[in-house]
């Protein structure tokens, strides 16, 4: 296996390892009727130490914490923020 790919896989791996934690702690949240997510709050170190504790566990000793960090950030800086629902989905009402 290609040194690209492996990298690819493993950044892929550990997006999903963030996105599903950030899901469970109520950081994001996921639209009913799409797949688009959504942030819940803005609370950045707190969101960063759970995740990176919850992925010391799964991933033990070989958590690269740059790569980990890089994907919290990734999928934060994509959601658009809101605390009443999917943003999305308020827009298209109101149009």
């Amino acid at each position: 296996m290609s040194v690209t790919k492996e990298a690819l896989e493993r950044a892929e791996w550990y997006y999903k390892i963030v996105f599903d934690e950030l899901v469970r702690m109520g950081a994001i949240k996921t639209c009913d009727i799409h797949n688009d997510w959504f942030e819940t709050c803005r609370t950045d170190n707190y969101v960063y130490g759970v995740v990176t504790n919850r992925a010391k566990r799964i991933l033990g000793d070989g958590l690269d914490s740059k790569l980990l960090h890089q994907q919290i950030k990734e999928i934060l800086d994509q959601g658009m923020m809101s605390q009443d629902g999917c943003p999305f989905c308020a827009k298209i009402e109101n149009e």
